[in-house]
């Protein structure tokens, strides 16, 4: 089953991008690519998952927040702002990720971890607290 969509243009019609389960995308977000959004995610504002992202679990996508490559964000976690997460980045648990902050390449954030303000997290660090 198909998750919910507020806007016909939440998702696109091209690729596989999928939404399903209790997950939902409204306001401007916009997924597209081969991304999908599963679980009881939500996705809104002028959020963007593209790509092969992944959202899952209750994790929330919001503001002018892009998020793509085959980065995934689950559980509780957040990623709010300007935030980009992308490469094969996981953010999950209750980490948040916000501002202007960038994470990419192989990268997690965990736990309660917050990544935030002007900050470029890459390589293959180990973000938890």
């Amino acid at each position: 089953m198909g998750g919910w969509i507020e806007h016909e243009s939440n998702l696109s019609q091209e690729g596989d991008a999928w939404v399903s389960d209790n997950a939902q995308v409204f306001g401007n977000a916009h997924v597209y690519g081969n991304s999908q959004i599963y679980g009881d995610a939500q996705v809104y504002d002028l959020a963007q998952v593209y790509g092969d992202a992944q959202v899952c679990g209750y994790a929330r996508i919001y503001g002018n927040v892009r998020i793509y490559d085959l980065a995934q964000v689950s559980d509780n976690a957040q990623v709010f702002g300007n935030a980009h997460v992308y490469g094969n980045s996981q953010i999950y648990g209750d980490a948040q990720v916000y501002d202007l902050a960038q994470v990419y390449g192989d990268v997690q954030v965990y736990d309660y971890a917050h990544v935030h303000g002007v900050v470029w997290v890459c390589g293959y660090d180990h973000i938890f607290r």
